[in-house]
């Protein structure tokens, strides 16, 4: 008879379900899009072999990119980068025309590794 009358009155301990703490980060600055190895500007554009060349662009300087004058590599001599926000990384790199034994056209351009990532191809002329 008292139990319906006392139930209501008796303390009821409810678990509080536990919510998963998110670590909140932000989002990075740099995409994929602005990782891509980029040449601007090649000096001089035509020259024998052994001419030293100067390479300036984006993202490629202390990356593991190698120069490449049509399929023959060539040594970097000296690279230079400046991380620049929102931009990327300002690179310069100086390096010399492999031995053709051909004259004419070639592509300029940048590789790493065997099969991974191209710049975008400049033309360098051997005379």
């Amino acid at each position: 008879f008292l139990l319906p009358v006392i139930f209501p009155l008796l303390p009821v301990a409810v678990d509080q379900p536990v919510l998963p703490q998110l670590d909140v980060a932000p989002a990075p600055l740099v995409n994929a899009a602005v990782d891509e190895p980029e040449i601007w500007i090649a000096f001089p554009t035509e020259g024998q072999a052994l001419t030293p060349v100067v390479l300036v662009g984006l993202n490629f300087a202390d990356e593991g990119y190698a120069p490449r004058f049509g399929i023959t590599p060539s040594i970097p001599l000296f690279q230079f980068g400046l991380d620049l926000p929102f931009l990327g990384k300002a690179s310069l790199m100086v390096t010399t025309a492999p031995p053709a034994i051909f004259t004419g056209d070639v592509d300029l351009y940048l590789k790493k590794g065997l099969f991974g990532r191209e710049s975008n191809r400049l033309t360098f002329t051997y005379l």
